[in-house]
């Protein structure tokens, strides 16, 4: 299998596994959808779980990876958590399924992510977070941090698992203006509940 080849397969497979989650796809359509030879997607992954891994660290590490960059940066304490908030938005935002993809797949593979949040230097992140409410005169602690960082990630990302749900409560409106709405509200509770 040409690198070509290989890069392809490995875009169709990150689709389909988004799109269906690991189980619900075979090597068979992955090879099928990507134009390749079953037996070659075998040789080079070896196996299914071989090649989700490799998609899901990718993008586990796409989507927390950047944390620590944003919280590194020379912006002020509301624009690194802005900053957050408009990432996790962004990737839930820009491929369907994508968020409940990540949260189903996180809670399923428990051992991955363990092994892959020190990739992502996630525990970095809360403690620049800390850092970062301590020198803007908030009284904070590692556990209260990482609260915070808790609720950011779980009131992005949720939401995009109840899309059905939310669309059908709000008159199947457009989704991705309420996702704008939502981003706003977000910020104005999250950033606002640290001020005294």
């Amino acid at each position: 299998m040409a690198k070509d080849s290989r890069i392809k397969a490995v875009e169709n497979a990150r689709k389909l596994f988004i799109q269906k989650g690991k189980e619900g796809v075979r090597m068979q359509e992955i090879a099928d959808k990507a134009g390749v030879n079953k037996g070659l997607l075998h040789y080079y992954f070896k196996t299914k779980d071989n090649l989700f891994q490799e998609i899901f660290r990718i993008e586990f590490l796409s989507l927390y990876g950047i944390i620590n960059e944003i919280l590194k940066g020379k912006n002020s304490m509301d624009e690194k958590l802005s900053s957050i908030i408009d990432h996790f938005f962004a990737k839930n935002l820009a491929e369907e399924n994508y968020g409940s993809f990540m949260a189903f797949e996180c809670a399923r593979n428990n051992k991955l992510v363990g092994e892959l949040e020190v990739e992502a230097n996630f525990g970095n992140s809360v403690e620049l977070l800390n850092t970062e409410f301590r020198n803007n005169k908030i009284s904070s602690t590692h556990a209260f941090s990482l609260q915070v960082m808790l609720n950011i990630i779980s009131l992005c990302t949720f939401p995009f698992s109840l899309q059905g749900a939310v669309d059908k409560i709000n008159g199947k409106g457009d989704w991705e203006s309420f996702m704008d709405e939502r981003k706003t509200f977000l910020k104005t509770i999250i950033i606002g509940s640290l001020r005294p």
